[in-house]
């Protein structure tokens, strides 16, 4: 009798918790940027939150498709190696009610191709984060369950690889009836899993993220948080990025065409109570 099979079922995913690790790098960066415009930057300070945004409605169309394909074709191959019929339990297309929510940072810091794509054309600010003292925020602040850091991955085979291992062990850990299968849980846990992936033309943006996700029928799902992006409605969900015993930022760089100065910006972080924060000039100059 393996160990698992003595394990009770309340126990299991806190016992596989330690499998996300799978889908984080070994040295996880000190800190974490997000490149955002100067106005944005005034609002996120006195909020003193960021925005996890729907990802399906992210600037990359094929945000979490590449990734469900790989899942099925994960599913599908271990299925076929098990001789497992069809038929058995396993679980076909489901549809997905789960709205998956991320906020979007990038270990690079003071990169030309960031401040274009997401500081308003090199004219706003790029703020660092203790990569550490962010997540326990937001793990204890934020009140989905699933939420958590991860590294994006830009490699299929690397996330497919990840995927089947993952697959192993879950199955190792829910027999049933003398076979295994998977179940609806697995699965929606699968399917988290798929933001993780986006298509190697993304990987300069070396990108990282908070996610989590809402089902439909979740009270907070139905609490609407949305803005208008290029005439779409987009439902979000704040972040904290501070609480009573910390803020998690720890710094400010300057787009090279900053619309703000380094005197307005020291002098609004002071106004919210960060003066300590450090803030600094991009290294380039832009026309």
């Amino acid at each position: 009798m393996s160990s698992w099979d003595v394990v009770p079922r309340r126990l299991l995913r806190r016992s596989l918790r330690p499998l996300k690790r799978l889908f984080l790098r070994e040295r996880v960066p000190s800190l974490l940027w997000h490149y955002t415009s100067s106005e944005v930057f005034q609002k996120i300070i006195r909020s003193q939150c960021l925005w996890a945004t729907d990802v399906s409605k992210s600037n990359d169309p094929n945000e979490l498709k590449i990734a469900t394909e790989e899942i099925h074709a994960a599913l599908r191959e271990y299925k076929e190696c098990q001789g497992i019929a069809s038929g058995d339990g396993w679980l076909g297309a489901i549809a997905d009610d789960r709205t998956h929510f991320a906020v979007c940072l990038s270990s690079h810091e003071d990169v030309l191709s960031q401040w274009r794509g997401y500081a308003d054309m090199c004219s706003g600010v790029a703020l660092g984060f203790d990569t550490y003292e962010l997540r326990r925020i937001a793990f204890e602040t934020t009140w989905a369950s699933s939420i958590d850091l991860y590294e994006v991955l830009y490699c299929k085979e690397r996330f497919g690889y990840t995927l089947r291992n993952y697959i192993e062990d879950w199955i190792k850990a829910t027999k049933k009836d003398g076979y295994p299968a998977p179940n609806l849980s697995m699965y929606l846990d699968l399917r988290y899993r798929g933001m993780c992936l986006k298509h190697e033309f993304w990987s300069e943006e070396a990108e990282w993220r908070i996610g989590f996700h809402l089902g439909m029928n979740e009270k907070r799902y139905r609490d609407e948080h949305f803005f208008i992006r290029n005439s779409e409605r987009v439902r979000y969900r704040p972040v904290a990025i501070s609480d009573q015993k910390a803020s998690s930022l720890r710094c400010v760089v300057l787009a090279p065409n900053c619309t703000l100065s380094k005197a307005q910006v020291e002098s609004a972080l002071t106004e919210v109570g960060l003066g300590d924060v450090v803030v600094k000039l991009s290294r380039g100059q832009y026309r």
